[in-house]
């Protein structure tokens, strides 16, 4: 499965996920995900390589990915379904990468016009709305119709693992947390 998809995310309330449920349709309920991303340089890995790998648990579905960063901020993401967590894990291990970011969170999907709605809530982040288009035309103006009709603060947030990473360096507490997690989790799997 290959995407190209364009990508911008913002922080949220409860307040904006109840808005933005009343002027959309849902393209897929609340589930609960993991994601495991493993790279070479670590939170250095998309810039320094281009792309990041991750495996992806969400419900019951397990798949791996490659997601390429392109020219003018889009992402190429190519999918390969798998039977289970661990042996996603093992191949990207097996080609010398280790995991480094571990993020689990309950996504619900929602289109609005032709915008991807994606309510995220995430363990140790918070809440978030991350919006995706493609072949959109005149994008800005839809999203700023859509901005403007949720009345989200219209500041644009980095990538989670830039968010993720950022709190890592600059705060001790957080960070002790997020390594205990992901010990944790990599016990578990």
């Amino acid at each position: 499965m290959n995407n190209l998809e364009k990508e911008c995310r913002y922080r949220a309330t409860e307040d904006n996920f109840k808005k933005i449920r009343k002027v959309c349709s849902v393209v897929e309920p609340k589930q609960k995900q993991v994601d495991l991303t493993l790279g070479y340089a670590g939170f250095n890995s998309l810039n320094k390589y281009g792309y990041v790998c991750r495996v992806r648990q969400k419900g019951i579905k397990t798949w791996m990915e490659v997601k390429n960063k392109t020219e003018q901020d889009t992402f190429k993401e190519t999918a390969v379904q798998l039977n289970d967590f661990k042996s996603g894990v093992r191949l990207f291990q097996a080609i010398g990468m280790k995991p480094y970011m571990y993020m689990r969170r309950e996504r619900e999907i929602l289109e609005y016009k032709r915008l991807k709605i994606f309510l995220d809530d995430i363990e140790l982040l918070g809440k978030f709305i991350e919006i995706e288009y493609q072949e959109v035309n005149n994008p800005e103006d839809l999203l700023k119709e859509f901005i403007t009709l949720v009345n989200i603060e219209p500041i644009l947030q980095p990538l989670y693992g830039d968010i993720l990473n950022q709190l890592l360096i600059e705060d001790e507490s957080f960070r002790k947390r997020y390594e205990l997690k992901l010990t944790e989790f990599l016990k578990e799997k």
